[in-house]
Parts: C-alpha cells; sequence; structure tokens
C-alpha cells in the first residue's frame, strides 16, 4: 500500500494542493501523519470522492402530478375554510 503525498492527491484529484489541504483542514479528507509527514491512503481518497457525488434526480415530474398536488391542496384548503365557516356559524348561534 503506497499512500499518497498532497501533491499527488490534488494532482488525481485535478484541483491544486492548496485545495486538498482545505479539505484536510474542514475534517472531509482523513489524512496519516508519520513522523510530521502528512499522507493520504488511496482508499480514503476514493471514499472522498465517493462523498463528494452528488446524484440527480432522474425521473422528472409530469405537469399533472404537479398540477394534481395544487388541485390537492386547493381542495383541502376549500375543506378547511368550509368547517371554520361551520364552525364559527356554530358559535355565534
Amino acid at each position: 500500500m503506497a499512500l499518497l503525498t498532497i501533491a499527488q492527491a490534488a494532482e488525481h484529484l485535478a484541483v491544486s494542493a492548496r485545495s486538498v489541504e482545505r479539505e484536510i483542514a474542514a475534517g472531509k479528507l482523513a489524512v496519516v501523519t508519520i513522523r510530521g509527514r502528512v499522507r493520504i491512503d488511496p482508499a480514503e481518497l476514493q471514499a472522498y470522492i465517493l462523498r463528494q457525488q452528488t446524484r440527480r434526480n432522474t425521473s422528472c415530474q409530469h405537469s399533472s402530478e404537479v398540477t394534481g398536488g395544487i388541485t390537492a391542496f386547493a381542495s383541502a384548503a376549500k375543506t378547511s375554510r368550509e368547517a371554520l365557516a361551520r364552525l364559527v356559524a356554530k358559535r355565534t348561534r
């Protein structure tokens, strides 16, 4: 197992060494320190890369789903208004 230097990790990530140092300082990238020398385990670098990936939602909402939700909300609001009106009418009698 060959540990990587900050420069090697930066090259692997296609960023500057300073960017890697910032990620280390932020606690986002774990390191191994040997006699004051900072090294990065390749497995940790791979785990870091996986943590940085964002997943895109592949399913798009259809307009009918969106308008259906709005219609359901409007219907619930109307029901609530009617119930409130009945309650107010009952209390004022």
